[in-house]
C-alpha cells in the first residue's frame, strides 16, 4: 500500500534552519537547492547547480555537458576538474575533421647524445612516450621535435613506430625504406669540410590507434654506409663555445578526443 502528501510548500519549524528527509526523494524537484548535495542526482537538472563551498575539492563528472537547449557556452567554476573522455563540438564534428579536446599530454625529453652508424633502423635509446588513451575512438597527435649531426651531405633516415609497427611513412617504391622523414646537414658549401652544424626536425603526425592499451612511439634513426650520425650533437663535437654545444629533443603525445 501507497500513501502520498500533497502540498505546496514544506517549512522547517520555528529555529529550525534544516529540513531533513531520511529517505530519498524521486520525481521533479523544482525550486533552489542551498548547501550540499551528497549522493546521486539521476534526471535532467534545469537551471543552476551551485555547490557552494566543496568545488574546491570535488571532481564534476559528466557524459554530456551543453547550455540551454544545447547551445550557449557551459561554465564551470571550479579549483576542482572537469572529467570527460570526449570533448566536441556543439551540433557534433563536421564531416571530415576530428574533435579538438585535449584529454591528456605526456612528453619524454632526452637530453644525452646518440649515435648510430650504418643504414639499419634503429631505435633512439631513451627516447620513447607511452600514453593510454581513454577511448578507442580518441587520436594521438605525435610531436617529435629531434636535433641531428650528421657528417655533411650525408643523409639520415627516420621513421615513427608504435608499439614496434611503423607508421607514417612513405608508399612503398622499389628497394627504397619506407621513412618519416630524411634530412641532411648540408646547408653550405663549407658544410662538406667542416661537420658542425645540427639541423632541428620536426616531425608532426595525427595517429588512430583504435585502442584503450598502452601505446609506445619511437624514433629510428638510420645513416648511410659507414658514416655515423648524433643526436641532440653535431658530427664534429667540439670542446669549445665557438662551434656547437648540447641540446634537447622531445617527443610528445596528445590524446585528441574524437
Amino acid at each position: 500500500m501507497t500513501s502520498k502528501i500533497v502540498v505546496n510548500n514544506i517549512e522547517s519549524d520555528t529555529g529550525v534552519s534544516t529540513v531533513t528527509f531520511n529517505s530519498n526523494i524521486q520525481g521533479n524537484l523544482i525550486g533552489n537547492v542551498t548547501g550540499n548535495v551528497t549522493g546521486n542526482v539521476t534526471g535532467n537538472v534545469t537551471g543552476n547547480v551551485n555547490s557552494t563551498g566543496v568545488t574546491t575539492v570535488t571532481t564534476l563528472r559528466a557524459t554530456s555537458l551543453v547550455g540551454v537547449n544545447t547551445v550557449g557556452v557551459v561554465t564551470v567554476y571550479a579549483s576542482g576538474s572537469l572529467q570527460s573522455n570526449s570533448i566536441v563540438p556543439v551540433g557534433g564534428i563536421p564531416a571530415g575533421a576530428s574533435g579538438g579536446g585535449i584529454i591528456q599530454i605526456v612528453q619524454t625529453v632526452k637530453t644525452d647524445t646518440f649515435s648510430v652508424t650504418g643504414a639499419t633502423l634503429t631505435d633512439v635509446t631513451g627516447f620513447a612516450s607511452t600514453i593510454t588513451p581513454r577511448s578507442a575512438n580518441n587520436k594521438i597527435l605525435v610531436l617529435i621535435d629531434v636535433k641531428i649531426g650528421s657528417y655533411p651531405d650525408y643523409g639520415v633516415q627516420q621513421r615513427i613506430t608504435r608499439n614496434g609497427t611503423a607508421i607514417y611513412v612513405g608508399d612503398a617504391a622499389g628497394n627504397r625504406p619506407r621513412l618519416s622523414n630524411y634530412t641532411t646537414t648540408y646547408i653550405g658549401a663549407s658544410s662538406p669540410t667542416y661537420g658542425y652544424s645540427m639541423v632541428s626536425q620536426i616531425i608532426s603526425y595525427l595517429d588512430s590507434p583504435a585502442s584503450t592499451s598502452a601505446l609506445t612511439y619511437k624514433l629510428q634513426l638510420a645513416s648511410y654506409s659507414t658514416n655515423t650520425a648524433y643526436v641532440n650533437r653535431s658530427h664534429n663535437w667540439q670542446n669549445t663555445t665557438e662551434y656547437d654545444g648540447a641540446v634537447p629533443s622531445s617527443i610528445t603525445l596528445m590524446e585528441v578526443s574524437g
